[in-house]
């Protein structure tokens, strides 16, 4: 029926001295009309809450932050009855082994240090589970890293597929067998006596500094 409150006009007018000001209606919203007998579920409004499920497509290689449309899948308009759209905010959650920068995988893998000095094969996992052998160069350094072509993740909206990057991490055992102990002692004799270059020259760079701080250079005073 007729809103008696605005007469169908759905404003209602306000006056202030000369000042006149019109106003949505504040009993039938701007509608000009009102339901008489409203509906118990719905209140006259037309529509009820629900919940319900809805399947989205989520592209390889979406990273956190990503905005998702999804048309019609929002609430439907209390005018027309027609659905908005559902815009679904993606967060990736952190992987146990992989790290991620971009479409590059980072995976820290640990070897042995005769590994890392002789070279040889290790395990490295993939994103996919499987268990790829892996060449280690000798001479190996904690922290160097392989690069594995095309085994990280794929770039969105692109054939393009990222590297997977191998960080090798040299473990240094905490407890010592006496034979493993034994053999150390023998590679510390075998080290001293072949000094690499690297570190004869930062034992050169040690020994100058030490004789500059113990033995400084006499000073002739200015006249």
């Amino acid at each position: 029926s007729t809103c008696s409150y605005c007469k169908g006009y759905g404003e209602v007018e306000s006056r202030q001295g000369f000042f006149a000001m019109r106003t949505t209606c504040p009993r039938c919203n701007g509608k000009g009309t009102i339901i008489d007998n409203p509906c118990a579920k719905c209140h006259g409004s037309g529509l009820i809450e629900q919940e319900g499920q809805v399947d989205i497509r989520i592209p390889p290689g979406i990273e956190s932050g990503t905005r998702l449309r999804v048309r019609s899948g929002g609430e439907p308009s209390p005018e027309s009855g027609d659905r908005g759209d559902l815009f679904c905010d993606i967060v990736v959650n952190e992987h146990p082994i992989f790290e991620r920068e971009g479409a590059n995988l980072i995976c820290e893998v640990p070897i042995t240090f005769s590994l890392a000095a002789l070279g040889g094969k290790a395990e490295v996992p993939t994103i996919k589970g499987e268990k790829l052998e892996v060449d280690i160069p000798a001479g190996s350094q904690n922290g160097d890293t392989l690069r594995l072509r095309k085994r990280g993740l794929p770039a969105v909206n692109g054939r393009r597929r990222g590297p997977l990057l191998v960080k090798l991490f040299v473990e240094v055992p905490k407890k010592l067998t006496s034979e493993y102990e034994e053999l150390l002692h023998q590679l510390a004799e075998i080290e001293g006596a072949n000094v690499p270059e690297q570190r004869e020259s930062f034992l050169k760079k040690l020994k100058n500094y030490v004789q500059r701080v113990t033995h400084p250079a006499n000073k002739q005073d200015s006249d």
